[in-house]
């Protein structure tokens, strides 16, 4: 009789046991399928579709750089006149847009992002477009990790793509400008503010302005260009301004230190040192973009691509061949006697100096030249300012300021630019 109830007790702890085991199987099955549900929401197929590369004319951009990727044996930048090697070969045949604004090394590959959107990788010498489920992507920054991951900051937002996973998996849905890996996470941000992204969670960093156009990492602390210009502090703290950083409108961090240039363009790169000193180095031109390619820190100027070696700056390579700076639109093009005339809606036309000729836009005067009637040919290196014979050329943006002299086109040249300017 007094087994009974120990035998009741064995029974009891038994059943409670199983039910417990069944249980814990069960949940351990649910974790697991919402993991799997987790992984599927966030990460789509990813394709890389050959670009059929058919003939290209030579087409002009604004020559500006915006990225570079050193590869096995060569530079390759990307900007407003399309993607180059750093000798002047384009390599833009067969992509559907000119303009790029972004560029990395991901694996000895060059992947480039069009600023129309969509993503590029150039593999073997040929073009393939990195196609997924997430749609066209409008691509404003790219980065490899130092586990060779790529990550894709884009306006819909900071994905990733692991080498040879075939997928694309999306880690934030807000909009990315700039990026930078950290510590066991990465910090993205763009207009909506700064994120600090983990495997588990995404928390917001708190910044003077929500604006994010750059993000570095320099010693644990993480230096940021806002609206409001260069602000720094410490991950999951709180950021203040930067001390003279106020006009700083992009950067990058190389060698231990922080690289900017101003907003407007000056001739000169920022710098900024652990210790907090801010401080400047000069170019001759104006810098308008930096960029890190194989260790490397580029300069992108009006005068051409400088690098930065142990003695200072150096021009690196010249400017792509470019359309005049500002707002500027083609309406006609013909050839007359050998030249390329051009009437766009600037109220002035412009010709190219002979047929085939490797050419450049004012104000360097080696290239296309004013046409119309009312406005001059410069035709000098560097010009700076019209004299009172060229007075419509005052609405032409400003040229460096170097000294140069103006001259008013022959007769036949203004009834030629007539003629074409009113085509």
């Amino acid at each position: 009789m007094s087994l009974n109830p120990r035998l009741k007790l064995l029974a009891a702890l038994v059943v409670a046991l199983l039910a417990g085991g069944i249980a814990a199987l069960a949940h351990l099955r649910t974790s697991v399928r919402e993991a799997l549900d987790a992984r599927l929401a966030t990460g789509r197929p990813l394709q890389f579709v050959p670009v059929v590369e058919d003939g290209r004319v030579p087409a002009w951009g604004d020559g500006t750089v915006r990225a570079a990727a050193l590869l096995s044996s060569h530079l390759v930048t990307a900007g407003g006149s399309g993607v180059r090697e750093v000798d002047g070969r384009d390599l833009s045949a067969g992509l559907p847009t000119l303009r790029a604004a972004a560029a990395v090394a991901w694996r000895r590959d060059a992947v480039v992002a069009l600023e129309a959107g969509g993503l590029y990788r150039r593999h073997a010498g040929h073009w393939e477009e990195m196609r997924s489920g997430w749609g066209a992507l409008h691509v404003r920054a790219l980065a490899e990790t130092a586990a060779g991951e790529l990550l894709v900051g884009a306006r819909e937002g900071l994905f990733r793509a692991e080498w040879g996973a075939l997928r694309l998996e999306r880690l934030d849905a807000h909009p990315v400008r700039g990026l930078a890996e950290g510590a066991g996470f990465l910090l993205a941000g763009g207009e909506e503010g700064l994120f600090r992204v983990e495997p588990s969670r995404v928390t917001r960093q708190e910044t003077p302005d929500p604006w994010i156009e750059t993000i570095g990492m320099l010693d644990g602390e993480t230096l940021v260009v806002t609206a409001a210009g260069l602000v720094r502090g410490r991950p999951g703290g709180r950021f203040a301004p930067v001390p003279g950083g106020d006009d700083v409108a992009s950067g990058v961090v190389h060698e231990g230190r922080f690289f900017g240039v101003t907003g407007p363009p000056v001739d000169a790169v920022l710098r900024y040192d652990p210790e907090g000193r801010l401080g400047e180095e000069r170019l001759p031109a104006l810098a308008r973009h930096l960029m890190v390619a194989g260790g490397q820190l580029l300069a992108d100027t009006d005068d051409g691509l400088f690098l930065r070696g142990a003695s200072g700056w150096r021009r690196f390579a010249p400017r792509a061949e470019a359309l005049p700076p500002g707002a500027f639109h083609v309406g006609a093009l013909d050839f007359l006697g050998g030249r390329l005339v051009g009437a766009s809606t600037v109220s002035a036309s412009y010709r190219s100096r002979g047929r085939g000729r490797r050419s450049r836009w004012p104000p360097r005067g080696t290239g296309w030249r004013s046409a119309t009637a009312r406005a001059c040919s410069c035709r000098a290196r560097g010009c700076s300012r019209p004299t009172t014979a060229c007075p419509a050329t005052r609405r032409w943006p400003s040229w460096p300021a170097r000294a140069c002299s103006w001259a008013p086109l022959r007769a036949s040249e203004r009834w030629t630019a007539g003629a074409s300017a009113g085509a």
